[in-house]
């Protein structure tokens, strides 16, 4: 049996990376999100000094896009607001928000975009409860990933 592997199709780039510590999120700000610990970069395209994903020459199309974090805290958690920005787009195409109301939640946000050779993707988060900050990475747990999807 033919495999997607064996059939020269692999959904690379790839890259998985994860917070080395935590990482606190002041009220009402814009912060981008540290993920500074590699897990896998398939194409050498995850830039731990930046937190972003570079789309690698000759690598344009469609990426599912995923980041994850977990909120240091044992009371309930404000709504947290996450965004994939792409080449610095303050006014991204994708935002996504979420009103926890549980201690120690873990918040996901998830996308498809379609990308260009040399885009540059990276996470920024903002939290709006009321003056207050909050820790994230609880035990340092989180990542930020994504992948070329084939066929689309």
């Amino acid at each position: 049996a033919t495999t997607l592997a064996a059939a020269g199709l692999s959904m690379t780039p790839s890259f998985c990376a994860k917070p080395s510590a935590g990482q606190t999120l002041s009220y009402n700000t814009q912060t981008k999100l540290v993920y500074d610990s590699e897990i896998w970069d398939t194409n050498t395209a995850y830039d731990t000094a930046a937190y972003a994903f570079t789309v690698p020459t000759g690598e344009a199309g469609k990426y599912y896009m995923s980041a994850q974090f977990t909120v240091a805290t044992g009371t309930d958690t404000p709504g947290f607001s996450v965004r994939f920005e792409v080449n610095t787009d303050t006014n991204p195409d994708f935002g996504w928000g979420v009103i926890p109301n549980e201690s120690y939640n873990t918040i996901n946000a998830t996308c498809i975009l379609d990308l260009a050779a040399a885009d540059v993707v990276d996470v920024w988060c903002n939290q709006n409860h009321i003056n207050d900050t909050f820790d994230i990475f609880y035990s340092n747990q989180g990542h930020f990933q994504g992948y070329k999807l084939i066929g689309v």
